[in-house]
């Protein structure tokens, strides 16, 4: 992957949230996560990536656990 599909990943994921009635990018980030075993360090960046484009309303749940 190249920078450039994470972040088409991540407009993609955001893309779904706004088709969704209850659609939460913070919610499908920790979904993703689990998912497709998101590396921490990916997971930040990606969270930090929505957050300085103003797609998140709430913090993603950072717990590894699934």
């Amino acid at each position: 992957m190249t920078l450039v599909d994470l972040l088409e990943m991540l407009a993609d994921w955001k893309a779904a949230t706004e088709r969704a009635p209850q659609g939460d990018l913070a919610a499908s980030l920790t979904i993703n996560r689990d998912r497709f075993d998101i590396a921490p360090q990916l997971m930040d960046i990606l969270t930090n990536t929505a957050r300085h484009l103003g797609w998140l309303t709430a913090e993603p749940d950072h717990d590894t656990a699934p």
